[in-house]
């Protein structure tokens, strides 16, 4: 991804009032205070009205489940409001974010565009919808858009969030791999030259010092976007695991089946899951170009055994850089984000939906017992 793309979203971004307005920092490059509390109070607003709608039908569950349902709606309004609230309170991290990125734009290297790319995702998140609109139109009538409105737009930030950290995180991982390049070809160059006098007479590793300088900053960069994004993080990988459960276990009641709801069911179940693990496997392929660099320096290390104090002095320290430099992604410090995650994630609703559809087993089978 590249700064045109990452223009273009944060120009959308300025209007839902999650980024700055554009990749110039500055004061006047983030929204006035007026304009974020504003955003806050709709959404605020339009959530308040809508539970009074809500509330009724979350009466009639289990307990479970309307603690379930609450914790669901409760984590997509906070990842809404904490994200809105970043544009005043993390202006410098945001600063530092794009300095950063621009520092070592020159090293990245198979940046695209990808416009078509958020256009497509747009043209699905739009799809589904509309696909619900038209179902729950039918089953709930204009009801359905008192209670579920506001979703529209909390939905639609929470797509824009799952495109943003798309966005950084493919930036961070050109900018590794344009790294694990540049020491796997000088590794190739130590390999061809091991055997020759100018091998044993010492080979530079003077371009160390560039790539150490990078590492540093890079790894800034990422710990920036662990402040920025670790608890929109949390509130996203919370939110699709109730998601996930919540549509999984409506597939198994068969009094709300019908062949239009398990379509919607199994489509909204992709859709988060594949926002969700996408970037969970990006922060993985990240980390992953961190270890490739370290073994690369490894690698090499063994090929200067025999060379002077100076260059192997020089690749330790090189060495130490980098294993104090990992990049690695966490969740506000609860855990870190790499594809074990995607396994935690998978493992808690499957334990959670076997009691729910226990719990909901039971409470039908009391009811049946009653009448």
């Amino acid at each position: 991804m590249s700064f045109k793309l990452l223009k273009v979203m944060f120009t959308v971004g300025k209007f839902l009032v999650i980024t700055p307005s554009r990749i110039e920092m500055g004061e006047d490059a983030f929204p006035r205070k007026a304009h974020v509390f504003l955003m806050i109070g709709l959404v605020t607003a339009g959530l308040l009205a809508s539970s009074i709608y809500r509330g009724p039908y979350y009466m009639e569950y289990i307990p479970m489940k309307m603690a379930t349902q609450i914790l669901l709606d409760a984590s997509l309004y906070m990842l809404n409001i904490y994200s809105i609230l970043t544009t005043i309170r993390k202006k410098p991290q945001w600063c530092r974010l794009i300095k950063n990125l621009k520092k070592t734009q020159n090293i990245s290297i198979g940046e695209t565009q990808n416009y078509w790319w958020f256009a497509l995702a747009n043209a699905i998140f739009w799809v589904i919808q509309f696909y619900e609109s038209f179902i729950f139109t039918k089953m709930m009538g204009v009801g359905f858009y008192a209670q579920y409105g506001v979703e529209y737009v909390q939905l639609y930030l929470q797509f824009f969030i799952y495109f943003l950290l798309q966005v950084f995180l493919k930036m961070f991982k050109s900018r590794y791999q344009s790294i694990t390049k540049t020491l796997s070809d000088e590794l190739y160059l130590m390999v061809q030259l091991q055997r020759r006098p100018l091998v044993r007479e010492g080979h530079s590793l003077t371009y160390l010092n560039k790539i150490k300088h990078n590492i540093c900053v890079l790894k800034e960069t990422v710990d920036t976007f662990n402040d920025i994004f670790g608890w929109p993080i949390v509130f996203i990988i919370t939110f699709t695991s109730l998601q996930v459960l919540i549509y999984l276990q409506g597939l198994f009641v068969r009094s709300r089946r019908t062949l239009e709801t398990i379509i919607y069911n199994v489509a909204v179940i992709l859709w988060h899951c594949a926002a969700t693990f996408f970037n969970i496997f990006l922060c993985d392929s990240v980390s992953h170009e961190g270890q490739k660099i370290l073994t690369l320096a490894y690698s090499m290390e063994k090929y200067l055994l025999k060379q002077g104090e100076n260059e192997n002095e020089e690749l330790s320290r090189f060495i130490s850089v980098v294993k104090d430099n990992y990049p690695n992604f966490s969740a506000a410090r609860f855990f870190s984000v790499d594809r074990t995650t995607v396994f935690g994630i998978f493992d808690a609703i499957i334990t959670f939906l076997i009691v729910m559809i226990q719990f909901e087993s039971n409470h039908e089978s009391k009811g049946s017992g009653f009448d």
